[in-house]
């Protein structure tokens, strides 16, 4: 058979279907680049998708520890019974008892005589110690009183940036201290207004009416 022409085998080759070689080092390099991006952008994806529950867990969880304080001070609030003590010291603190943190420059402390929440338990005297950047809960029997020193204390609220209270008396008049002058030690405010100002929520005013 005569051979074909060089021109025509040419043609004839670009014709027929030609064998693939595979990829070349260039296109595999840039066929894992293209995967390396996109692996990347979705791992930042998930991180920030993972952080951002792990955010809204953290402050539910805050939430419910801020309105739990807020429930337990309303009800020791209205629980409170109308009998002064004495401090370990030996001073007088009235039933409902609201002075200055004498250990902190920032610190207030409100003291209750409060009724038992079971008949066969004696009445209590409980103290919340507003000392940013917390809150503290003290709890001690009411007879005989407890010294302050040996009063173990419990953290109930942290990032606390401020803390206030004032008391209404029984002439509308607003006290940021109890018992103001010339109100008996057994008194109990009409009302009494709490406000926080916490981290990350802002301030929080609750406003508790006494019956």
């Amino acid at each position: 058979m005569k051979p074909l022409p060089s021109r025509q085998r040419r043609v004839l080759q670009q014709a027929l279907p030609s064998k693939r070689r595979g990829f070349t080092l260039l296109e595999v390099l840039i066929a894992l680049s293209i995967l390396a991006i996109l692996s990347s952008m979705s791992y930042w994806g998930v991180s920030a998708l993972v952080a951002a529950e792990g955010r809204l867990r953290d402050s539910a969880t805050r939430l419910r520890a801020v309105e739990r304080l807020l429930a337990e001070f309303e009800n020791d609030v209205l629980f409170a019974a109308p009998r002064a003590t004495h401090s370990g010291t030996g001073e007088v603190e009235g039933a409902l008892y609201a002075q200055r943190e004498k250990r902190s420059e920032h610190g207030f402390r409100i003291g209750f005589s409060r009724f038992a929440h079971h008949p066969s338990q004696p009445p209590q005297r409980i103290g919340y110690r507003l000392a940013p950047p917390r809150i503290d809960i003290l709890l001690a029997p009411l007879d005989p009183p407890a010294n302050a020193d040996d009063i173990a204390a419990t953290t109930v609220l942290e990032g606390v940036q401020a803390a206030s209270a004032r008391f209404l008396d029984i002439d509308g008049r607003w006290s940021d201290t109890w018992p103001p002058a010339g109100v008996a030690v057994t008194a109990l405010p009409r009302a009494v207004e709490l406000t926080l100002k916490l981290d990350g929520i802002g301030t929080i005013t609750r406003l508790i009416a006494r019956p």
